[in-house]
């Protein structure tokens, strides 16, 4: 079973709440917003990426590019499918320096 927690862009990711999840011995997903994914982006091994091939208007915050990103490394790209009218590709990144965390 996996615990999914959500957390607003008000809240304040703090070093014991993160902690808590290491302390699990469990993988961690993160799943958006952007402040929320540039808080935890340095503590993450790997990042699990879906890349769709289209541009939408009016959208005013994004995830980081990884291929532009220092210490982020592609490690797995998949083939390019086709859903719904858009293209789009799984990718798999691998952080090379990820920071640590000692409970």
């Amino acid at each position: 079973m996996r615990l999914s927690y959500v957390i607003s862009r008000s809240f304040v990711i703090t070093l014991s709440f993160v902690i808590t999840f290491v302390g699990t011995k469990k993988p961690v997903y993160v799943i958006g917003g952007q402040s929320i994914y540039k808080q935890l982006l340095p503590y993450c091994s790997e990042a699990l990426i879906t890349k769709v091939d289209a541009r939408m208007d009016g959208a005013d915050a994004f995830f980081p590019n990884l291929d532009f990103e220092q210490g982020w490394e592609p490690k797995h790209e998949g083939p390019v499918q086709c859903s719904g009218g858009y293209l789009y590709r799984f990718t798999t990144y691998q952080n090379i320096h990820p920071q640590f965390l000692c409970p």
